[in-house]
Parts: structure tokens; C-alpha cells; sequence
């Protein structure tokens, strides 16, 4: 080792623990509990010069920092510095030249959110470095970790079958292979496989081939590969969650039957390539591919294959998710590339042990990822398929881009032996993304006429209802797959749940079911009634649901869940009727389904030169497109007035913001737009904006939009009418 500095001499693991014992946050460097280091920049780097490689390291890591330094510190430069071009330097080039800052060193843990108490550490990974803040001002930012002023080092024990520990807690990472399809990697799989299979009474389910898979034969005796017609045969098999995109070729009705003789392995996408590989190393024979194994250029066998597709992906063996490759002719195997340009160093454990234990301090040029990360940030995410494919499968081995990644109804891995990180789930929309309610059922699989739990079905639908939120958020080739997308899903969640299950809505919650609004995007200025500034007609409009479904949107949707305090304003169903493409599969695709209902309605105009106060507001579903070919909500204020006979009609504004009219008017429009209360809440009451449907029958009208108007400027009951109307 390297002579090092007293400050880099004194440290250790064992310190930083001591440290943390006293004064504790996760992703956050503590306020005085820290290891003080040199007393500004310039001394790092004399140390560095002098041969301190811990130091160099520190120094380094400065050096490559980028972005801009604390503001009210870049305030305080000379005022002939050009902080424009200062910005553009490095965080150590921004800094050195600053009054004296201490160095500060602490110990964190990655899996951990902000704020959790050290009692959550389960092992200590990262060193945080930073610069002591200036206490005389006050400080305009949080001590959260931040690429433009914390250094982020990470820690990794030199043997990957045992880590060192400091007391309670362990110490460090594994090292990882950087080639995902290296026998180190595959090692580690099997081993993952091999003792859930052997310890996880959860996870085991019987197998049953699907109706077709790929023969893939085994590692060491690939022999011919070929589309197996299983007739039901128990066996186990793998499937292949992924990303659509360059495949060719498909199973059709012109290839099954050579596909059945053979299929050229250098022909098909590299994804498909990989995942026999590790198939094949895994020891299992058959694989499940949806492009290879179902007839792509038939109905009906998509009719009968997707209804079945929850059923395969919950009992199969094994599911390979290939979660960062954007498309079919990526693959998944592929090596690492780290360009680290910095010199990773020793710690010792323990000051002055004969053991002389060591960790590895290095600086990782990336944010480490883990399963939870791959939930939002990673291409496969992104597909609307996957939401059931990843909740469905009990056994999930996750390709990434730095290591290979396990999860199962009872353990969470990954190649470097961290547990999963949950910060990612403080991001924008607040959504949980461990529904353990719906994971529960999952893991219990069908319930039992004798189950003598009984089931909590608040907990179970407003998860349901977060689920939903998220899928809203993912994307689709085909805009009818929504329904079928989630049909795997909501056949488990049904044998919960009472009633019908109704594109989406379940029939023991459908006013709920039905109070819900999009909400991404930007806002538009006005209201359109005749389709002139955006807003599509029904026939424009692609629908993959009818109209009161969640399912028919295209944008981010949420649902209100907040209970209901008054339900003599809530419609009643009179009569719903569906058309499903399958009649025996109300799970899949909805060709038409239209509400008969009886509620509270209020008919809504056009105005200019408003001067009611404003009621609330209006979230129009699917305004269409803006000026720049961009997808985007529209919101829109909505008013009380009173017409020519002192009724009470709601009222909108003609006049985009910023435009004038000559005259006050009201716009009678082509079709007649209502307002009927869904659900009168402590807040404001969830409403429904109804178009008529142009030729189509008296009283029928397609939901365009939901309303939110304010409960203490809410109309009374009195003023509104009663009506039965249909919904499609």
C-alpha cells in the first residue's frame, strides 16, 4: 500500500461505522457525526501529489464531477470570474479557489431511502465525500447526494461467497463480472434457481407446456431447434419477457410447419439467441417465445393464446426479462463497459487487525441499478405487456446493463449480493410499486373454496387502482392490447373480487371505477364543441375501450379515492351491455359496451366575458394533438351562470386567454355536452363531461372528459335534472 496522509491513515471501515452509530440518514452526509479530512482542496491535492492514493482518488472524483457548485459559495467568487464559463469546469475547478472547506467523509448504504434511520442498513456500500458547508449562511439546498458536489464511492469485498461485517452489519458488495453471458454469471443463476426450487414452497407451481414452445434442446446436446407442439405434456419451460422491434422471422400459418422441422438459430433476433443460451445453460429444454409461439397472422389463434397468457407466464418455470434492450436485435448478453478512469484503492476493515481484512474503494462512472430502478427506467418498463408479464411469473432473472438481477416470491438478489434499492420510488407520480396486497394473491395463486382469511377489498381495489395508474403510464404498439395486456392480471384479481368485470371496471365499484381523469401533458386554452381546436370526434378516435373506461385513454390517468360522502347523487347502472372479440374472454378486447344510467345532469355551454365565479374545472380526455404533433391534455375552468329563463346552466369560456370577440354570445354547439355527478366526495364531486353522439340514438352520449367541481360551490341537487342516459 501506498504511504498515505494521516487523514487517509486514520480512516477505516470500523471508524465510519462508529460514526454513523451516532448520527445517521440514509442518502444523506450527516451534519456532525463525519470523518474530517484535509481542510480545503488545495490540501487534497498537495496530498495527492505527495502519493496519497486514497486522496488521488478523492481528488480525481473531483475532478470529474461536473454541473454547477452550491450557489450562494459561487456568489461569493471574485466578481471578475465569468461564472458562465465557470459553470462548464468541473466541481473541483469551481471550488478550490473558494474560502477553506473541510473535507467531510461518511458511510452510507444504497439500498436505503432518504431519511431511513440506520436501524433499515442491511449493508454499508458507499462512502459520501463532500465539502463542509458554510454555516453562517443559510443553505438553499438539502444534504441529499448530488452528482454537482457529493462523491459517491463504492465499497466491494474481494471474495464474492462471504462478506465482511462490522458488528451487525455487512460490508461492502461483490464483485461482478462484466460479461452477462460469462460462466461466473451463469454459475450464479443456476445457484439462484436451484435453491428456490429446492427451499421456496411459495414459488412452486405445476408446469404445463403451453399450447407451443421451442425445443431448445440442452447445453450440451443442443440439437435441432424447433417449434415443439406440446399437447399440454408437463415439463418445464422458460419464457422471454422483451421488447418488439426487428423481428423476423414470425411464427405464421406459411412457417409453423418448417418451423416444427427446424429454426435457423443464426437467423432469428440476437434477444431470441440469448435467451436460448441461457435456456440452454439453465438445463431446461423448452423455451416460450409469443412471436415464435403463436401463429402471428391468425385471429384466431391469438383468441385462444392470449386468453391463456397470464396462465403461462405464472406457472412457468422461469421468466428472462431482457429489461434494457430497446429492441429484439440487441441482445441481452453483452459485456459491460465501465470506462472508469480512476484508480480504485484498499480500506482496512479494522485499524491495526492482524486479519488485516480490506475493502475496495472505487469510483463507478454510472448509478448503480437494481429491480426496483427497472421498474420506470428501462426500456423493457416501458411496454405494456410487461406490467403482467413481471407481477404474473414467480420466478424473474433480470438481464440489465451492469449485472444479472433475481427475484421470486421470497428472495430478491443480485450479482452483487446489495439488497434492492427503494428511493426510486420518490419520484413524480408517488405511485407504490409493491402492491403486497396483489402480490399476496398472486403468491397463493387460485384461492380455495375453504380460505378462511377473509380478503380486505378496499386494500385490494385501491391497489388495483395505483396498478392501473402505473400501467396508464406505458406504452402500446397497438392501442386494443390495453384490455388484453392486463387481462392476466385482473382473471387472478377477479376470483377476490364480487360482480362483473366490465372493460376494466369491476361491477362491486363502478361508480369509483368510473371517477377517474387524465392528467399528463400540457394544458390547452379552451373548450372545443364542435372538434374546431383539437378535440376529436368519436369517429377520429381509435378506441380500445368504450368511452367510460380507463382503458380508453391515451394519456397518464389517475383515479380519485377519495370515499363518498353523499350516494343519492351517484348514477345507477340501469343496464350495461358488452361485445367481447371472444365471448368466453370478458378479459380481452371490447368491441363495443354501452351504460344505461340514471343520475344527475346539468347541460354545459359557451360563453365570453365571464364574470360567475369560477365552480371548478374540466380535464378533457383526448384533445388529440398541439401545433408540434405532441399528444396533450387539455383543462379548462368551469363556471355557474344563469340562462334566459334563471335556470342554472355551467358554463365555459368561447374565448382562449389572451384573444377577444366582439360580443357576448352564447355558441350553441352541434351537440348537446352534460355534466353528470359520478361521486360526491368531502372536497368536490367527480363528474363526468358527456358529448351527444352525432346520428346516433336520443340520449346517447360518449364521455369526452372529467370535472371536478368544488363541494361548497356545488349547484343544489334541486337544480339539476334526472335523466337516463346511455354511455358508449
Amino acid at each position: 500500500m501506498a504511504q498515505r496522509c494521516r487523514y487517509c491513515a486514520g480512516l477505516s471501515i470500523e471508524v465510519l461505522v462508529d460514526l454513523a452509530k451516532q448520527e445517521f440518514s440514509g442518502r444523506c452526509m450527516p451534519e456532525n457525526a463525519v470523518y474530517h479530512h484535509h481542510k480545503s482542496l488545495p490540501d487534497l491535492e498537495s496530498s495527492a501529489n505527495d502519493g496519497c492514493d486514497l486522496c488521488t482518488l478523492i481528488l480525481d472524483c473531483f475532478r470529474n464531477l461536473r454541473g454547477s457548485f452550491i450557489r450562494h459559495d459561487i456568489s461569493s467568487v471574485d466578481e471578475k470570474v465569468d461564472l458562465t464559463d465557470q459553470l462548464e469546469e468541473s466541481f473541483f475547478h469551481q471550488a478550490k479557489d473558494l474560502p477553506s472547506k473541510g473535507i467531510r467523509i461518511s458511510i452510507n448504504a444504497h439500498h436505503l431511502s432518504g431519511l431511513d434511520t440506520i436501524y433499515r442498513v442491511l449493508a454499508f456500500d458507499q462512502i459520501y465525500v463532500d465539502l463542509e458547508k458554510d454555516r453562517t449562511q443559510q443553505p438553499d439546498y438539502d444534504s441529499r447526494p448530488r452528482e454537482s458536489r457529493t462523491v459517491v464511492l463504492t465499497l466491494t469485498s474481494p471474495y464474492r461467497k462471504k462478506k465482511f461485517r462490522v458488528g451487525t452489519y455487512e460490508i461492502g458488495r461483490f464483485p461482478t463480472d462484466p460479461d452477462l453471458g460469462s460462466p461466473r454469471n451463469f454459475d450464479i443463476a443456476r445457484a439462484w434457481l436451484r435453491d428456490c426450487q429446492e427451499n421456496h414452497v411459495s414459488c412452486h407451481r405445476p408446469t404445463e407446456l403451453p399450447t407451443r414452445v421451442i425445443d431448445v434442446g440442452t447445453d450440451t446436446e443442443p440439437g435441432i431447434l424447433r417449434i415443439f407442439c406440446s399437447r399440454g405434456e408437463p415439463a418445464q419451460y422458460v419464457i422471454l419477457s422483451h421488447c418488439w422491434g426487428g423481428i423476423d422471422p414470425l411464427l405464421t400459418t406459411d412457417t409453423i410447419e418448417n418451423f416444427q422441422q427446424s429454426i435457423p438459430f443464426d437467423e432469428i433476433p440476437a434477444n431470441f439467441r440469448d435467451a436460448i443460451i441461457v435456456t440452454r445453460q439453465l438445463g431446461i429444454r423448452y423455451l416460450w417465445i409469443d412471436s415464435l409461439c403463436i401463429l402471428q397472422d391468425s385471429t384466431e389463434d391469438w383468441k385462444v393464446e392470449s386468453k391463456k397468457m397470464g396462465y403461462y407466464y405464472s406457472h412457468a418455470t422461469l421468466t428472462i426479462l431482457a429489461q434494457c434492450s430497446e429492441r429484439s436485435t440487441q441482445g441481452f448478453l453483452k459485456p459491460r463497459v465501465d470506462n472508469i478512469k480512476t484508480k480504485p484503492v484498499k480500506l482496512d476493515v479494522t485499524l491495526g487487525a492482524k486479519d488485516k481484512r480490506q475493502v475496495t474503494v472505487e469510483w463507478l462512472p454510472y448509478e448503480r441499478e437494481d429491480i426496483l430502478s427497472f421498474k420506470h427506467n428501462s426500456h423493457l418498463a416501458s411496454r405494456g405487456w410487461t406490467l403482467q408479464e413481471d407481477l404474473l411469473s414467480p420466478r424473474k432473472l433480470y438481464y440489465g446493463n451492469q449485472q444479472i438481477h433475481w427475484k421470486c416470491y421470497e428472495v430478491a438478489n443480485s450479482a452483487e449480493g446489495v439488497p434492492s434499492s427503494d428511493f426510486s420510488l420518490l419520484h413524480q407520480f408517488a405511485l407504490p410499486f409493491e402492491y403486497k396486497f396483489i402480490t399476496s394473491i398472486l403468491e397463493d395463486d387460485l384461492p380455495s373454496e375453504d380460505q378462511s382469511s377473509p380478503v380486505d377489498t378496499e386494500e385490494l381495489l385501491r391497489e388495483f387502482y395505483g396498478l392501473i395508474q402505473m400501467y396508464s403510464m406505458k406504452n402500446f404498439t397497438k392501442k386494443s392490447d390495453r384490455l388484453p395486456a392486463f387481462s392476466g392480471l385482473a382473471r387472478r384479481i377477479h376470483k377476490y373480487l364480487e360482480g362483473e368485470y366490465l372493460a376494466g371496471v369491476w361491477g362491486c365499484d363502478f361508480n369509483r371505477g368510473l371517477d377517474w381523469e387524465c392528467y399528463d401533458g400540457m394544458a390547452g386554452p379552451g373548450f372545443d364543441t364542435c372538434g374546431q381546436r383539437g378535440l376529436r370526434t368519436s369517429k377520429e378516435r381509435e378506441r380500445s375501450a368504450p368511452s367510460w373506461s380507463w382503458a380508453s385513454a391515451e394519456q397518464v390517468m389517475r383515479f380519485y379515492m377519495l370515499p363518498c360522502t353523499d350516494e343519492s347523487t351517484q348514477p345507477r347502472v340501469l343496464e350495461c351491455q358488452m361485445a367481447y372479440q371472444d365471448p368466453t374472454n370478458p378479459y380481452g378486447k371490447v368491441d363495443a359496451g354501452h351504460l344505461l344510467v340514471e343520475g344527475y345532469a346539468m347541460p354545459v355551454f359557451e360563453r365570453t366575458q365571464i364574470t360567475s365565479p369560477c365552480i371548478g374545472e374540466i380535464q378533457i380526455d383526448d384533445p388529440g394533438v398541439s401545433q408540434h404533433g405532441e399528444s396533450y391534455v387539455m383543462k379548462v375552468l368551469l363556471y355557474l351562470m344563469k340562462d334566459d329563463d334563471n335556470k342554472s346552466i355551467l358554463a365555459v369560456d368561447e374565448v382562449p386567454e389572451g384573444q377577444s370577440k366582439e360580443r357576448d354570445s352564447v355558441v350553441f354547439p352541434l351537440q348537446e355536452h352534460i355534466v353528470l355527478i359520478i361521486r360526491q366526495k368531502k372536497s368536490h364531486a367527480g363528474c363526468m363531461l358527456l358529448r351527444k353522439v352525432v346520428g346516433g340514438k336520443d340520449e346517447q352520449f360518449e364521455r369526452i372528459g372529467h370535472v371536478q367541481i368544488e363541494s361548497s360551490k356545488m349547484p343544489d341537487i334541486s337544480e339539476w335534472s334526472r335523466r337516463k342516459l346511455i354511455i358508449v
